[in-house]
């Protein structure tokens, strides 16, 4: 079973870390792209503006959530009793509730 939620963690910080960071640019340079070549053509404009605006609620709300979810559970101290908090002692081992340790 733990295998299962390391597979799931690697997923998540994969596509957090890694994914994302590479297409949301790429998203944004399309975007500009086609705001760039409308030249007066709304259609495009338009459709230039609607991918940089996706692109930039999709980050928003993705690293928005993520920290909403570590306050909350920093807030309500579940990091601190379930023992998944960072330990500054331990400087070389990685700690924290978004950590998963079999």
């Amino acid at each position: 079973m733990c295998d299962l939620f390391q597979i799931v963690n690697n997923l998540i910080n994969w596509v957090l870390l890694v994914i994302i960071p590479i297409v949301a640019p790429i998203f944004l340079v399309i975007g500009g792209i086609y705001l760039l070549i409308a030249r007066g053509d709304p259609g495009m404009f338009t459709r230039g503006k609607d991918i940089l605006q996706a692109a930039i609620v999709g980050l928003i709300i993705i690293y928005t959530a993520w920290v909403l979810l570590s306050t909350v559970l920093t807030f309500l101290g579940i990091s601190s009793w379930t023992g998944l908090s960072d330990d500054p002692s331990t400087l070389d081992v990685v700690e924290g509730w978004w950590h998963i340790k079999c």
